[in-house]
């Protein structure tokens, strides 16, 4: 399911009410809608808001996003609803056919860890030891950063079942279990977002 498959949400009326936005409008299908906590993907970044009075046979709704998240000429167009669960990032990364992923061996690797104000100490994963500068109270866990998990199902990825895959883009990386990797993102497929967890 590519972005342009997804449930559009295109405003009939908009009321600013206090602090937030009330966009009154409907969906051109809405089978996957629900209410909840959910986004609307603006073109270059997402307005998170709550989708409510979702009256399915007549496909309207109300969306109440923050004012900051508003522009009012965005919402009249049509823009694609994605629920909450999702991560906009995450999202983008699957449909990307640009996005580049590399089969892995997961090996655990040397950590900084550095106390918190709590008591707990926070771990770091580095992956080079030159140049690091320790902080007084901090210290270097070999073999610290032991695991990731797969950024869409959130399975542990670690020695026992080392086999992944991985995209850094701008920074970030994403790590996939062999399942997830093989059912969402070889197909671009972005129908995890609706699924019932």
């Amino acid at each position: 399911m590519r972005l342009q498959e997804f449930p559009k949400f295109r405003a009939e009326h908009v009321e600013v009410q206090g602090q937030q936005v009330v966009v009154y409008g409907r969906f051109d299908q809405a089978a996957l809608a629900t209410e909840c906590r959910s986004w609307l993907w603006l073109g270059n970044g997402a307005a998170w808001g709550d989708l409510e009075n979702l009256n399915i046979p007549a496909r309207t709704a109300e969306f109440h996003c923050w004012k900051e998240d508003f522009d009012e000429s965005r919402f009249f167009l049509g823009l694609p609803w994605v629920p909450g669960y999702a991560n906009p990032d995450d999202l983008m990364q699957v449909l990307d056919e640009t996005a580049t992923w590399e089969e892995r061996i997961f090996r655990p690797s040397d950590a900084l860890a550095a106390p918190t104000e709590d008591g707990w100490r926070q771990l770091t994963r580095i992956g080079s030891r030159k140049g690091l500068v320790l902080g007084e109270h901090d210290y270097i866990v070999e073999g610290g950063w032991d695991h990731e998990h797969c950024f869409l199902c959130s399975e542990t990825i670690d020695e026992e079942q080392p086999k992944c895959f991985r995209s850094i883009n701008e920074g970030r990386e994403w790590w996939a279990c062999p399942s997830c990797y093989e059912k969402w993102v070889v197909p671009h497929d972005g129908r995890f977002v609706f699924r019932q967890e």
